[in-house]
């Protein structure tokens, strides 16, 4: 690890490595991460969902009744919403497409309004006003342990796919980057906040001792003899497609009079080679561009002549990003927000974080599909337009490590777009 890791996170992760090398302590950590990963990724899907038919909705808006655009025309059922929402949509244009952005005013039905918006529970910042659940707790300490670790083993059981065949490589993808957000906000924590984390070491080291003292009187209730625990092994293997090899094995190994040895080795056979047979296996590294886009982000940072004195968070107006080829769009990305402030020189930064939804259809397609990619367009919705842009830079990273760089030249805006042409996405990535 880095040595600017503070010296309290260290300390920490010491104590929880400790834990951890309790008998069984390893298993109920990766388990309880991962079932707070599965969590996660369901309710950032159910939020992915709702944001979806929201988006229809007021797309049908459009052409549907009248009065629904009318907020003097009151609720057409007791619990409507009168609401705005930005549609952006993709148009043509002489230069080719353009992403526009349209208001729509009208009502919403209770359970599309901004009430009813699915919560995506997040551990951290820790809150007083926050409970955490159990495994929110586990999962906040493996990611302290694994920020504070030194040449220690690693606890998420999910790891970046080498084969995105395999069954499962999506969804491990995606817990992946769930927990490498987790360890980059766990190094924002302060030393303030070790007291917390101490606790809930306390809070987990009791789960850990209680399903320990319960293992053991569960073993003991589940002592039987050689006999029984054979027959177990003989009704798991009874309509295996390799059970005659097994059967041929263990008459052969008690003819031998081997008989205790040889049902042991037999177990441990079907232990290794066949109760294992659902666990994907690591291929080799496919090439980046046959790998499936799970996901795609970008910070993005334009330069505009201007003498504004501006320093600047501005909320529900962001930024949208694609890469094209001629008029069809390729991948979209987009924010919420954006920032602007003045950095001198008759300059106004403006930038933001932009993000490929789960819903986009580039989405799951192999990331050749982005070779095709001619254009960069860009729409920062809070610079005016025809702004003269000085400079600009968009870092782009695809499924969390597939680094992209696109210069923005100087340039006068056409309108509220941004534009940069002949790009080579094969070049920019290789660079």
């Amino acid at each position: 690890m880095s040595e600017r890791v503070p010296k309290w996170v260290t300390d920490l992760a010491l104590d929880i490595y400790k834990v951890i090398q309790k008998p069984g302590a390893m298993d109920r950590f990766r388990e309880m991460v991962n079932m707070w990963a599965s969590k996660h990724e369901g309710d950032i899907n159910n939020h992915l969902e709702w944001e979806e038919r929201r988006r229809q909705y007021f797309q049908q808006l459009l052409s549907s009744d009248p009065r629904l655009l009318d907020e003097s025309s009151g609720p057409p059922e007791q619990g409507w919403q009168c609401e705005a929402y930005v549609l952006r949509t993709l148009a043509d244009s002489a230069s080719g497409s353009e992403i526009r952005s349209t208001i729509i005013k009208g009502w919403v039905p209770p359970e599309l309004s901004v009430g009813a918006e699915p919560e995506i529970p997040y551990p951290l910042p820790l809150s007083a006003d926050h409970e955490l659940t159990l495994e929110e707790k586990y999962v906040v300490l493996a990611a302290v342990y694994d920020v504070g670790r030194k040449g220690t083993e690693q606890i998420p059981p999910c790891e970046w796919p080498q084969d995105w065949g395999e069954e499962g490589a999506i969804s491990n993808a995606k817990k992946s980057i769930f927990f490498e957000s987790l360890r980059r906000d766990v190094s924002e924590l302060s030393a303030d906040h070790e007291g917390w984390l101490r606790i809930l070491l306390d809070c987990v080291k009791r789960d850990i001792e209680g399903r320990t003292k319960q293992d053991v009187i569960e073993q003991g209730k589940d002592m039987a003899s050689d006999e029984t625990r054979v027959e177990g092994w003989i009704r798991r293997v009874k309509d295996h497609r390799v059970m005659s090899i097994l059967i041929i094995a263990g008459v052969a190994i008690i003819a031998l009079g081997a008989v205790a040895g040889g049902l042991d080795t037999i177990i441990t056979f079907w232990a290794k080679h066949i109760s294992m047979r659902d666990v994907p296996q690591q291929s080799a590294s496919q090439g980046i561009w046959e790998r499936t886009i799970v996901s795609a982000t970008a910070s993005v940072e334009i330069n505009v002549r201007s003498d504004e004195q501006i320093n600047a968070h501005n909320m529900n107006r962001g930024l949208l990003l694609a890469f094209t080829k001629e008029k069809k769009v390729l991948l979209l990305m987009e924010s919420e927000d954006s920032y602007a402030k003045q950095i001198g020189e008759g300059t106004v930064q403006y930038s933001g974080n932009v993000r490929m939804s789960l819903t986009d259809k580039a989405f799951n397609q192999p990331l050749s599909i982005l070779r095709d990619a001619r254009y960069v367009q860009l729409q920062v919705e809070v610079i005016p337009a025809n702004s003269d842009i000085v400079s600009g830079k968009i870092n782009c990273a695809f499924n969390d490590g597939i680094p992209a760089t696109v210069v923005v030249p100087p340039q006068r805006m056409r309108g509220n777009v941004i534009m940069v042409q002949d790009i080579d996405f094969a070049q920019l990535v290789k660079n």
